[in-house]
């Protein structure tokens, strides 16, 4: 049995920071000017070898194909009678605060191939399949996580050494936003894992339709914040459905390529990745 699936935020490719709307975030509003940036540069168009916008396959696409393979593949190969992904196993989706913007996700292109906003369109994108998934018949439970704000060298557009100058900058601008009142700057790594390892141990249930962010106080001390999904989930229901749709299409056409047997039916007859439609 799988207790835990707990997939990383992935990747993002930042070329570059657009210094002149920087310059007018920080000053119009320094504190939304290090928690959700809206001058990061990223590559438009980068495609993986599969053919598939490479940050959809990175931080969304991988890790529904891995949920999906286990009770198929793994079974066979182990011969279990039971499927590995068990109504008490969890699966841990790493999500962002940047998918409250609006602009961060256009249904027209829900991979994000002509997205100027890749990464954050990939997570929005797992949170509308989340809230699909959440409110369907499946064996694993699911949950959505984020980090709050962490120092970490994610986003690094330049080389040495203007990178170092920037990390050194980024995190100083993270400690006044902590001392400002942001709740969700929980910088340390430690703080960031609070939501996940809430997740993994301690959430039911009761707790999928909830999006769990890591904080902290001002004084550094780790905080577990809350945000419902259950209107958002009713507000977008269609593009949940559109969402766990495509993804499940891509999954068969991959099945279908590597030649894996179409028969993909986990033993108890539920799961994702089983060509059943909801």
């Amino acid at each position: 049995m799988i207790d835990w699936l707990i997939f990383n935020a992935g990747v993002a490719e930042v070329t570059s920071l657009n210094w002149i709307t920087l310059t007018h975030q920080i000053i119009t509003d320094p504190v939304l000017f290090c928690t959700v940036p809206n001058y990061l540069t990223e590559r438009v168009g980068s495609m993986s070898e599969d053919g598939i916008g490479h940050i959809f396959q990175a931080n969304v696409f991988g890790h529904y194909y891995i949920v999906s393979l286990p009770s198929i593949i793994l079974i066979e190969q182990l011969k279990r009678l039971t499927s590995l992904l068990t109504e008490r196993s969890k699966v841990l989706w790493s999500v962002s605060l940047e998918t409250a913007l609006a602009f961060i996700y256009d249904p027209n292109d829900p991979t994000g191939i002509r997205s100027h906003h890749a990464y954050g369109s990939s997570k929005r994108f797992i949170e509308l399949l989340h809230c699909y998934l959440a409110t369907h018949p499946r064996t694993p439970m699911y949950f959505i996580t984020h980090p709050g704000i962490t120092d970490s060298g994610v986003v690094s557009p330049y080389q040495f050494p203007i990178r170092e100058a920037i990390q050194h900058l980024k995190k100083v601008a993270f400690y006044v936003a902590r001392w400002c009142g942001s709740p969700w700057h929980s910088i340390s790594g430690y703080n960031g894992a609070c939501s996940v390892i809430y997740c993994a141990v301690k959430a039911g249930r009761e707790d999928e339709m909830m999006k769990w962010g890591s904080g902290s106080d001002r004084w550094g001390r780790e905080r577990l914040l809350g945000t419902t999904l259950q209107g958002e989930a009713e507000l977008w229901k269609e593009e949940s459905r559109a969402a766990f749709e495509l993804v499940e299409r891509m999954y068969q056409e991959q099945i279908f390529k590597l030649n894996v047997q179409q028969a993909s039916t986990s033993p108890d007859g539920n799961g994702i990745g089983n060509g059943k439609k909801y």
